[in-house]
């Protein structure tokens, strides 16, 4: 009995952090397209690799690059950080590099500009002091080395930039999921500690998550999306969602609804409790006590015992808050986790508590 209690408990935080999680992740993919943060860090890194070369600036203006981003649909549009492509193939990259180095030359002004055609040109033009020029001429002068291989090498060079630049959005992504869902605990008011306590103390709520859960696990597993990735940011899989594309917002809604959760619901009792049990249970019982038969009495000295009885029940006011901070910092980095992390850890619960001891009682009462 025990043991199964704990278990309900556990599904029913874990039902409750995979439902937040989906609108952390809802909030967090649509603050991520509007933003284009996947784009503003491919133009940081891609600066970063033509750093101080002529190319820098030439590269975005080039016709293949305009053509794939939200710039080339103005003819006159700059492209910047929130209009450049959310993704460049190596290929498009290294072609996007001759053009840059034919409109940077163009630019100078010469009589009689010179052609970019090959890889040694283009290091010419990216200047051997910088350090993407260095390394090209390098390779370039390579003995033995024909333009295919060095092609590859930059498209491979470029492909890195690309797993970093991919490594960036991912924590850029991470911190922004952490900073939403405390915000989303905060506004909900979706307190760990104080979750976990109505679900131990009731058996009727516990019992109603359970039976939520399991309808949820069976639907998604006959849906065969248990856990599908859906687009973040520009519209790249980043592994961070979970598409349970067959329930509701309302459904959602019905889920939570039967959770405390919103500030209107807290405890008024809960301070009293604290004293009553914890922090200053002593002082709180004989303070209490000395206060109530002073009243009585009509002495006057229960203006004294009273303010005794007001400092401890601050004391668990402090200590309430407390654990209310660690509430919600916990349900904010449950959440940040993502939806296909909590489904995953249901889905085997749900599996635990089906093969339990109470399943097998059922089965003898059937």
């Amino acid at each position: 009995m025990f043991t199964t209690t704990i278990i309900d408990v556990a599904i029913g935080l874990i039902l409750t952090y995979l439902v937040l999680s989906l609108v952390c992740v809802s909030i967090t993919e649509a603050i991520g397209s509007v933003l284009r943060l996947r784009a503003r860090v491919l133009f940081s890194e891609v600066n970063r690799l033509l750093a101080d070369t002529d190319l820098q600036e030439t590269f975005w203006d080039t016709p293949i690059v305009r053509s794939v981003s939200r710039a080339g649909r103005w003819r006159d549009g700059k492209v910047g950080a929130g209009k450049a492509p959310s993704y460049l193939h190596s290929r498009t990259f290294v072609a996007g590099l001759f053009a840059a180095a034919d409109l940077a030359e163009k630019n100078k002004d010469l009589p009689d500009p010179q052609p970019v055609s090959t890889f040694a040109d283009l290091a010419k033009a990216a200047g051997a002091d910088t350090i993407f020029g260095g390394v090209l001429t390098q390779v370039v002068d390579s003995a033995d080395v024909k333009a295919d291989a060095v092609r590859d090498y930059v498209e491979d060079w470029f492909d890195t930039t690309m797993e970093r630049a991919a490594g960036v959005f991912k924590r850029w992504m991470q911190l922004a999921s952490f900073v939403i869902a405390l915000g989303i605990a905060v506004v909900l008011n979706a307190d760990t500690i104080r979750i976990a306590s109505a679900l131990w103390s009731d058996e009727v709520l516990r019992s109603q998550l359970v039976e939520v859960a399991k309808d949820v696990v069976k639907e998604q597993m006959e849906a065969g999306e248990p856990a599908t990735e859906v687009p973040a940011g520009d519209g790249q899989d980043t592994g961070d969602g979970t598409d349970l594309s067959s329930m509701e917002i309302a459904e959602l809604i019905e889920i939570v609804r039967p959770l405390p959760l919103g500030w209107s619901a807290e405890p008024v009792f809960i301070i009293e409790k604290l004293a009553q049990r914890g922090v200053c249970k002593a002082e709180y019982d004989a303070t209490r006590k000395a206060v109530e038969e002073a009243k009585a009495a009509g002495v006057t000295a229960a203006v004294e015992k009273t303010s005794v009885l007001n400092a401890c029940i601050s004391q668990a006011r402090a200590m309430a808050w407390i654990y209310k901070v660690i509430g919600l910092v916990i349900t904010a980095f449950a959440l940040s986790l993502g939806a296909p992390f909590w489904f995953d850890l249901l889905s085997r619960f749900v599996s635990i508590r089906g093969a339990g001891p109470g399943r097998k009682e059922d089965g003898k009462k059937a």
